[in-house]
């Protein structure tokens, strides 16, 4: 018979989210599950002599999650704070492309230990190298990494999905035993990532949302980001058709073979007619969507994971959180990649979108405990995980996060959640299925320790010239 192995810590906090905060909690960890949460005084007369790990002024709470993450362009951070999107994705493509999978794997390794240290315990990654697995078993993140898949022409949907399976089997049966690990404990699962509606026709998205469907993961995508993609779907938009000209080796396909387009339909009308949006749909970005749009996201539960860091970067717009919100669209936060964004801290990212959107709509409102919940619980139920993790409660996965308060945070320490979101904590430990993966501010996992200073050059490869169908793999 197996004994349980109890962990008990204590703070001047403790953040359940699914109830009131605890002032000088215990959060009662018991092998990979949360058993209890409870008071001090309470905890002494249940489990008497038990030792506890007193952390003092610092506040517990369940590990961040980040729902839209590309964590292996982490060694292109700040390549092109300029451009706007599709100039910008070029020089992305272009760096990459002569990558080896060594380099893909330590760029991602790079991105997942700084998610680490902001303390999120999960990621949802869409990942065109697969490197995210790899990357995300060493750290012993949670993960759900979506393979991305590309493919315009309806006609050519069999092979470009058949290829797609190839990777994702190859993928499976790395010998890395990390990896293999993490898939028999679940804290990795893989998914797919239809890329966006211009580089994706309906035949190929339809085997995404239905392979997606049969093994029970979320659709992870890119809807409405710019202007130009609404354009291109309606009816044409000249950058979007320079772009895949530029990506495809025999051009862009005739009008025949993208029959499915220019229908006067947003891509959000476009994915909706063709029912292709569902509950389990999560869209990154969403920034360019009519009223029409969002009562189509909200009617399907279809999940928005915001990015406003990166919208605001790469000159997209500002989403409409406020009209989403208000509709009953599930939102959440993503960092996109820190080749988009000033780092891949997800209270960063929410901090300037909550300032972003009250500054622009003064009526705007959310408390502090919302904005949290956000993170937490309400992340974890649009990945269909809230059952598991989001929150302290007993019989979750131990998936935790211990943030010391500042020094110079306020005496009285009365509302832990604006000490969290207005930023006056610092990460100290966090745990994944009750395994310690940042220990005071450090990550360690088997190949390096990381103590927030990536030792990546920012330019693995240099920019060049190459044909950029063997990047993206439209054909």
């Amino acid at each position: 018979m197996s004994t349980k192995k109890r962990l008990n810590l204590t703070a001047k906090w403790v953040v359940p989210v699914s109830d009131q905060p605890l002032e000088d909690g215990v959060v009662i960890v018991a092998n990979d599950r949360i058993e209890a949460t409870m008071s001090r005084s309470q905890f002494a007369n249940t489990y008497e002599g038990e030792e506890l790990i007193n952390y003092g002024e610092a506040i517990i709470t369940p590990g961040l999650i980040n729902l839209h993450t590309h964590i292996e362009y982490s060694a292109l951070r700040l390549f092109d704070t300029d451009s706007k999107l599709f100039d910008w994705i070029r020089g992305l493509t272009g760096r990459t492309s002569a990558w080896t999978p060594e380099q893909w794997r330590q760029s991602a390794l790079s991105g997942a230990s700084e998610i680490a240290l902001s303390g999120t315990t999960c990621i949802a990654d869409c990942s065109y190298s697969g490197a995210a697995a790899w990357a995300s078993s060493q750290v012993g993140l949670r993960a759900i990494v979506a393979l991305e898949l590309f493919g315009i022409d309806d006609s050519l949907a069999e092979q470009r999905w058949a290829a797609w399976l190839a990777h994702l089997e190859a993928l499976k049966d790395s010998p890395n035993l990390n990896l293999q690990q993490a898939l028999l404990n679940g804290t990795l699962r893989f998914s797919v990532s239809p890329h966006a509606p211009y580089t994706v026709c309906p035949a190929l998205w339809r085997k995404a949302h239905d392979w997606a469907g049969d093994n029970g993961v979320p659709i992870l995508t890119h809807i409405c980001e710019s202007v130009e993609e609404v354009n291109w779907i309606a009816s044409a938009a000249p950058e979007i058709d320079q772009f895949l000209q530029a990506m495809l080796p025999t051009g862009l396909p005739n009008s025949e073979r993208l029959r499915w387009k220019a229908a006067g339909q947003s891509p959000v009308e476009l994915l909706a007619s063709q029912g292709l949006l569902k509950e389990r749909t999560v869209a990154a970005h969403a920034v360019n969507l009519s009223q029409s749009d969002i009562t189509l996201l909200s009617q399907s539960g279809c999940a928005v994971a915001h990015c406003p860091r990166s919208n605001a970067r790469l000159r997209v717009g500002r989403a409409p959180i406020e009209r989403l919100l208000q509709s009953g669209v599930r939102v959440g936060f993503g960092t996109d990649s820190a080749a988009s964004s000033d780092d891949l801290d997800l209270l960063n990212e929410a901090r300037f979108g909550i300032a972003l959107h009250k500054a622009i709509e003064p009526s705007f409102s959310t408390s502090s405990p919302q904005l949290f919940r956000m993170l937490t619980l309400e992340a974890a139920e649009i990945l269909g995980i809230g059952s598991e993790i989001g929150s302290l409660e007993p019989g979750k996965r131990a998936d935790i996060a211990v943030f010391k308060i500042s020094r110079g945070a306020p005496a009285a320490n009365s509302r832990p959640y604006d000490l969290l979101i207005y930023g006056q904590c610092q990460l100290h430990d966090l745990f994944v299925d009750g395994k310690k993966i940042v220990n005071s501010g450090i990550v360690k996992h088997p190949d390096k320790t990381y103590s927030g200073q990536s030792n990546l050059d920012s330019q693995l490869a240099p920019p060049i010239e190459l044909h950029y169908s063997n990047v993206m793999g439209l054909v």
